[in-house]
């Protein structure tokens, strides 16, 4: 949506509606007249930039963000160009762009890597059968849309070997219960030390990967789709610590 640039005083409202204002702080700080504030708030309603909390208050939309935020820009922009010329700016410029680029297809991989991560979590170590849809669906959309970005060689996030490996070592886990020789008994131990110590490495670093993801620097699909690949992830945490205290 367009919208021109707006006045020193509309400048200032949006600006401080950054955080919920009441209407009296408002008048308070903008020394306007009632029929003035009035008069630019609803301006500013229309225009889709402001909005009416239940509580009374004023704050910026999403959209009135995302304009002042461009103003703030443009303002830099001037400033440096009355200082610095257009060509210093330029080449400034570009690299904050190369920077930015950057930043972005490194927060994409970390999403994919902890994508990859919980998978393995949820497909071997829950039988829930939400969580595992759910992780099935996210694996999808994570793997077609950073590998779009990104256009670089990526593993697989379904890696249905991984888990037929580590069933595998959760059957020899489970051989060690009842009268069995020794040595079955080591060995069995051994594997079930071996599928705690795989899903704890799995929750530690799935937790760091995720914590890596930048979401300043993604889009705003993309920071939905991190946060939905967060959700299920505390999701996964605690049902598997149910499982583990069911089993103590």
């Amino acid at each position: 949506m367009a919208v021109k640039r707006p006045s020193t005083r509309t400048l200032q409202i949006l600006r401080l509606c950054m955080t919920p204002q009441r209407y009296i702080d408002l008048k308070k700080e903008t020394k306007l007249s009632d029929a003035g504030l009035y008069k630019k708030i609803n301006e500013l309603m229309k225009k889709g930039l402001l909005k009416k909390l239940p509580d009374g208050r004023y704050v910026l939309t999403e959209e009135g963000s995302r304009f002042l935020k461009e103003l703030e820009v443009e303002n830099l922009l001037r400033e440096a160009l009355s200082k610095l010329g257009a060509a210093a700016v330029k080449a400034e410029l570009e690299l904050m762009l190369k920077l930015d680029q950057l930043d972005r297809r490194t927060a994409l991989r970390n999403l994919y890597l902890g994508t990859r991560l919980i998978w393995r979590l949820i497909m071997g170590f829950t039988r829930d059968p939400a969580l595992r849809a759910r992780a099935e669906e996210l694996a999808s959309i994570v793997e077609e849309h950073v590998k779009k970005v990104l256009s670089s060689p990526l593993p697989p996030i379904r890696d249905p070997e991984y888990v037929k490996q580590l069933l595998e070592l959760k059957l020899e886990a489970a051989a060690g219960e009842g009268p069995l020789a020794e040595i079955q008994k080591a060995r069995a131990e051994e594997a079930r030390r071996t599928v705690e110590a795989e899903r704890e490495g799995l929750l530690e670093r799935a937790a760091r990967q995720l914590a890596a993801v930048k979401l300043d620097s993604l889009t705003e699909t993309e920071r939905r789709l991190a946060l939905e690949v967060s959700n299920l992830f505390e999701e996964v945490k605690k049902h598997i610590s149910q499982i583990i205290d069911q089993t103590k």
